[in-house]
């Protein structure tokens, strides 16, 4: 497999971003179900993963609904896919 682009390219076909939020008190999951363009998992009970395509969907939602559910944020981090994560990808795509 040659996937020969700019990397800021290849980034993008896996466009994913995670925002993952802890907070000091339990997060109630069902605050994020029905926004249908994030896929939200419980990573245990006071963080939570939210999944969603930054290219069709604005973070900013996802912070107001953390706002409006009133929790407590301790900490915000995001992770996306890096290079061997595309890799994988484009191979299992063969």
């Amino acid at each position: 497999v040659i996937a020969n682009d700019r990397t800021e390219n290849l980034m993008k076909i896996l466009s994913n971003k995670q925002l993952i939020i802890s907070s000091e008190d339990s997060i109630n999951i069902e605050s994020f179900s029905h926004i249908s363009s994030v896929v939200a998992k419980s990573i245990n009970n006071n963080k939570i993963s939210l999944t969603f395509d930054p290219n069709n969907f604005k973070v900013e939602k996802i912070l107001e609904e953390i706002y409006k559910s009133k929790i407590q944020v301790s900490d915000i981090t995001t992770q996306q896919p890096d290079l061997e994560e595309i890799f994988k990808h484009l191979i299992a795509k063969k």
